[in-house]
């Protein structure tokens, strides 16, 4: 796997934040329906951290221990995680920027 480009990162949050603030807009222009923020959103990002967090210790630990190494497996979870991690965090934040600006 390779690293996510910040590139990347920069075009989730400015697609997803087109697309949220674009929808959350219209329905309020067109429907007269206010789309509010839900507070489960707050939950699930601080969730989502937490978790990557608490990998990224263990993941830690496992190489600074006497194993110094990790199997691949592990790797590839690792791997995996950091990515869906990044882009979920990067979808997240463009949806509420993208309901701020329209708001």
């Amino acid at each position: 796997m390779k690293p996510t480009k910040p590139r990347k990162v920069f075009l989730i949050v400015f697609l997803s934040g087109w697309l949220v603030g674009a929808i959350s807009y219209s329905f309020k222009q067109l429907f007269q329906i206010f789309v509010e923020v839900p507070i489960n959103l707050v939950f699930v990002t601080y969730s989502l951290a937490l978790a990557i967090v608490v990998w990224a210790v263990l993941a830690r630990k496992r190489i600074k221990g006497p194993a110094k190494t990790l199997t691949a497996v592990q790797s590839a979870r690792t791997a995996a995680l950091a990515l869906a991690g990044s882009h979920a965090g990067a979808a997240l934040m463009g949806g509420s920027l993208g309901m701020l600006v329209s708001y």
